[in-house]
């Protein structure tokens, strides 16, 4: 039998569940209302729906690159100059991440400290605590 390896950085290797994770866990086994998790009591755009069923048709159906697509990093970064006076480099300094807990285990991954606005959410600050970095 052949051995398996974890070859995630070792600073992941502490990282315990989420919290809207957990919560959704504890939600289901006591039939309970999960109030971690957002659902929407309105219905979707119809833009957002047609453009949905255009990718379908249109057969629109990989995955994007890890870091985001092209047009959505350098629309990021045209609004962040046009909001924040900000030269910001699309191919080098925007990656897109799904959600905040992503976004902050892969934040700060070369130093020992990250600024974290304080609108986020508290769950996206465990993986930087969890892997022995501070935040400010």
């Amino acid at each position: 039998m052949t051995e398996r390896f974890l070859r995630t950085a070792k600073r992941t290797h502490t990282f315990s569940e989420s919290v809207i994770r957990e919560m959704t866990r504890v939600a289901r086994q006591y039939d309970a209302i999960n109030l971690a998790q957002g659902f929407p009591d309105f219905p979707a755009p119809e833009l957002l729906k047609e453009a949905a069923c255009a990718a379908i048709r249109n057969d629109v159906n990989q995955y994007a690159i890890t870091w985001g697509t092209a047009n959505l990093r350098h629309a990021l970064a045209e609004k962040y100059g046009r909001m924040y006076d900000l030269d910001v480099d699309p191919e080098r300094e925007i990656t897109v991440t799904c959600g905040a807990t992503e976004a902050m285990a892969a934040a700060g991954s070369d130093s020992n400290a990250a600024k974290v606005p304080s609108r986020w959410a508290i769950s996206a600050l465990r993986p930087l605590k969890e892997g022995g970095r501070m935040w400010q």
